[in-house]
């Protein structure tokens, strides 16, 4: 259970030969398209955690493994202890030749055996989102690029210096029911804020379990709360879900590096299979 005074600390630092500018968040990989460095998670909290990590492309839909101590596979699960903190050695490979954004999720588990309502609580929304600029030097991987069909979408209010990294998901276009549980054939209204004086291009990826998937991608008007209608019905999904909104200026801006937006949903159980 979460308490006042605990503390959670993400950093992603790669070893230097893959450093191009660290301050402006950029990277290289060698010819195989290789990565590797240590993932620091710095935690002061009342209990040990169990995190999921994961790692997905924004505009590529090419799966990312990620091998820690030994093992390949699409996510890991790892055990933190409540104090003192952890490095996690890790290395990705293969990645698709080209200039990417790598983000790289973590996230507490969502255990079914979990029944204190505030530790479900903490669970479903403690998320670390981390992401990456890397120019990758592999002419052997082909990309599969997703194609950039942005829609618009309905912008219910204004905002200003709107901070929440939360997006809320309703039942009703009303907005007056917030989701409990996700029934994969039911149509749901999600709402996000953009506090931002830029429009936002945003691609919505659906993380069922721990598996990435596009689900749509929009535009946002600048300083607005909009409204986003969606359902799952075209996924198989599974145990439990969320979703993660990445997205970038829509418009080049006079920056130097590469600026990201990153919202979550908190993690929803599944309440029917098919």
């Amino acid at each position: 259970m979460s308490v006042r005074g605990e503390s959670r600390t993400t950093e992603i630092h790669l070893n230097s030969e893959y450093i191009i500018d660290r301050d402006k968040n950029s990277f290289q990989t060698d010819e195989k398209g290789t990565i590797k460095g240590f993932i620091w998670y710095k935690y002061s909290t009342t209990d040990e955690n169990q995190l999921a990590v994961f790692a997905f492309l924004e505009n590529d839909a090419t799966p990312v493994k990620i091998e820690m101590d030994g093992t390949v596979a699409p996510y890991h699960m790892i055990d933190i202890p409540n104090e003192g903190g952890k490095k996690v050695p890790f290395t990705i490979t293969n990645l698709p030749h080209g200039n990417h954004i790598l983000y790289i999720i973590s996230e507490k588990v969502l255990h079914n055996t979990i029944s204190d309502p505030l530790e479900i609580y903490d669970t479903q929304r403690t998320v670390a989102r981390n992401f990456l600029s890397i120019k990758v030097h592999n002419e052997q991987t082909e990309t599969s690029t997703i194609p950039n069909n942005y829609a618009a979408v309905e912008k219910i209010q204004d905002l200003k210096n709107e901070t929440s990294v939360i997006m809320q998901m309703y039942e009703d276009a009303d907005l007056t029911k917030e989701v409990d549980t996700i029934n994969s054939m039911d149509d749901y209204f999600l709402t996000i804020e953009n506090q931002y004086d830029f429009e936002m291009k945003a691609h919505l990826k659906l993380i069922s379990d721990y598996e990435t998937l596009e689900l749509q991608q929009i535009l946002i008007p600048a300083n607005a709360k909009v409204i986003v209608p969606t359902n799952f019905q075209a996924f198989q999904i599974d145990k439990s879900a969320r979703i993660i909104m990445v997205a970038a200026p829509s418009e080049k801006l006079a920056i130097s590096y590469a600026l990201r937006v990153v919202k979550t949903t908190k993690r929803f159980p599944i309440e029917n299979k098919r």
